[in-house]
């Protein structure tokens, strides 16, 4: 974790509930990677939020290119925020953001 680009951890009273990071070159390219919400926590937007802040994070640093893979079921959460499916042969997800 330490040489990852970007963490964000999310706590309650002190307690771990939400964590997620992306790794980067900071300049095109990144990986989201370990979105967790503790399952007690979830179904209450804290994920959505991560992902909101680690997509903005990219954006205002000019990194446009964001992937991912995600645990099975879970491609339709990512979907909500742009990211689209690779090919079969190419697994995985990915986002490209436009630079404003």
């Amino acid at each position: 974790m330490s040489n990852s680009w970007y963490t964000l951890s999310v706590y309650d009273e002190g307690k771990l509930i939400g964590f997620g990071h992306i790794i980067s070159d900071g300049v095109y390219q990144s990986f989201l990677s370990d979105l967790i919400v503790a399952p007690e926590y979830r179904q209450e937007g804290i994920g959505t939020e991560i992902v909101q802040r680690l997509i903005n994070h990219c954006r205002l640093n000019g990194v446009s290119w964001i992937q991912l893979s995600c645990a099975k079921g879970k491609q339709s959460f990512y979907e909500r925020f742009g990211f689209k499916a690779r090919p079969v042969d190419a697994p995985g997800m990915q986002m490209f953001l436009n630079k404003e």
